[in-house]
């Protein structure tokens, strides 16, 4: 959970790694809200191996006048799927 109080500013970077070949799952659910006039820039890393599942939930809740931008590079893994709300 991230919270951007009033008039703040925050980069966040998740980098979601596989340490090795076996098989893995990720189930990753992030919440973000910003405040008014706050900024927050969400940084996603998805590079997990080729037999790993990864399914991710990305919630976000804007104030007055907040900007909110999210940029996730995705570079493996068998299943990828990302959501946004």
């Amino acid at each position: 959970m991230v919270v951007a109080e009033p008039g703040s500013r925050v980069q966040v970077v998740q980098d979601h790694v596989s340490l090795g070949e076996g098989r893995g799952f990720t189930n990753a659910v992030s919440e973000v809200f910003v405040g008014a006039d706050a900024r927050v820039d969400l940084v996603v890393l998805q590079r997990e191996g080729d037999r790993a599942f990864h399914v991710s939930n990305l919630a976000a809740r804007l104030e007055r006048d907040a900007r909110f931008s999210s940029h996730v590079v995705t570079l493996g893994g068998r299943l990828v799927r990302n959501d946004l709300e």
